[in-house]
C-alpha cells in the first residue's frame, strides 16, 4: 500500500474520532500521524504526449481541447 493511500486512510480515521468526541462515544486522547512521503519531481508531456493527449481527446466532444 502506498503512503498516499494510508495517509488518506489516517485523515478519514482522524475525522471519524473527531465525529465520536463531538457525539460523546470516545473520551480519550487518541492521536493519528500522518506519514512523510518524498517528494517527487514533476513530470512534464513532453509534445509528442501532448499530441496523442488532444488527438485521442477528440472523440469526446465534452473535452475540448485544442493546440
Amino acid at each position: 500500500m502506498q503512503r498516499t493511500t494510508l495517509n488518506k486512510d489516517i485523515r478519514n480515521l482522524k475525522t471519524f474520532i473527531n465525529w465520536c468526541r463531538e457525539n460523546r462515544y470516545l473520551n480519550g486522547n487518541i492521536k493519528l500521524k500522518e506519514l512523510k512521503e518524498e517528494e517527487r519531481p514533476v513530470r512534464s508531456l513532453n509534445t509528442t504526449q501532448i499530441k496523442n493527449l488532444l488527438k485521442a481527446s477528440g472523440q469526446y466532444p465534452e473535452i475540448k481541447m485544442t493546440w
